[in-house]
């Protein structure tokens, strides 16, 4: 935790108040107040000047969170959010930190470094790794969805496999397969059943960082791509994704484990709408992920009062 430093007023009726203020992030801040009062109309007195700061305190900190809360991630239509940070994993689970589907992790994946703090690392030298998230009545979006997230590719450990992203869905039966194809690195759309893919033409980095997303608009019979600002479009064939009762599996692949992915992968959002390029563009330009909803504005926290007599 960073230390912005402590300050006195400079006026001399506030002099007396002395004000320490701690951040790990311009989101986080905590305030502590401690200021001295011997009778209860000095103590009046000193409430009245520890308003004035808070106020201060409080204006310069909007001010420094009008720029933060532009960067933040869309929420308008956000199911499930799978930030992958270290804060969010506790033993085998994965929080989903918006929508309460939390995942049960598969396998031994790693907790490393990733584009927004932690990341969840997938079949690096193993196989096997993977995230199972239950069904739920909100994972049903089968007319408009997108899913988009940071993704570090790796390539696959046998040719002409097709790695899952994600997918919903385990069985034979109706699913729909969001991955990339280990030969070029492109990203993909299918759906059972009768077999049915839909590629992008685009192709992630290997060994770094690409942001991506899927976006179906079925009632348009649109199928959008995105990968680090270019996008493609084509068409869906069909008015609806399939329907399963069957839930998400995030990793993994499409036949046995040489075809699971082997990447890096974080800030997992699932929304229940096609966001638009410009809104995809919103979250591949966030900073911070998602902002905790008590501190999307004003964050401050006023951390103790203390008072001597």
């Amino acid at each position: 935790m960073g230390n912005l430093g402590s300050f006195c007023p400079q006026d001399p009726n506030l002099s007396d108040i002395h004000v320490i203020a701690y951040t790990a992030e311009l989101h986080d801040v905590q305030i502590y107040i401690f200021y001295s009062a011997r009778t209860e109309k000095e103590e009046l007195k000193m409430l009245r000047k520890v308003f004035i700061v808070m106020i201060l305190i409080i204006a310069i900190s909007s001010i420094c969170n009008m720029n933060e809360t532009q960067a933040q991630l869309v929420e308008n239509g956000l199911v499930s959010y799978w930030s992958f940070d270290k804060s969010s994993i506790s033993g085998n689970t994965v929080k989903d930190l918006i929508g309460g589907n939390d995942g049960t992790i598969v396998g031994n994946p790693g907790i490393i470094q990733g584009k927004i703090n932690e990341a969840i690392s997938l079949n690096d030298n193993r196989q096997g790794d993977h995230i199972d998230v239950p069904d739920a009545p909100d994972l049903h979006t089968t007319e408009e969805l997108t899913i988009c997230l940071w993704v570090n590719f790796r390539g696959t450990k046998a040719p002409q496999n097709w790695p899952c992203i994600m997918r919903k869905g385990h069985s034979a039966g109706a699913n729909y397969f969001f991955g990339l194809w280990d030969i070029t690195s492109q990203i993909y759309l299918t759906f059972t059943p009768a077999w049915q893919d839909r590629q992008s033409g685009l192709n992630t980095k290997q060994d770094d960082w690409s942001y991506i997303a899927l976006r179906v608009n079925a009632p348009k019979d649109k199928v959008f791509f995105y990968v680090d600002g270019e996008t493609s479009e084509k068409a869906l064939g069909y008015k609806v994704l399939p329907d399963t009762a069957e839930g998400i599996m995030i990793g993994g692949g499409v036949t046995a484990d040489p075809a699971d992915l082997n990447a890096t992968i974080d800030e997992l959002c699932l929304y229940n709408r096609s966001l638009s390029d410009d809104e995809v563009k919103q979250n591949q330009e966030a900073t911070h992920g998602l902002a905790v909803a008590d501190e999307k504005f004003l964050g401050i926290t006023w951390g103790k009062i203390k008072t001597s007599k």
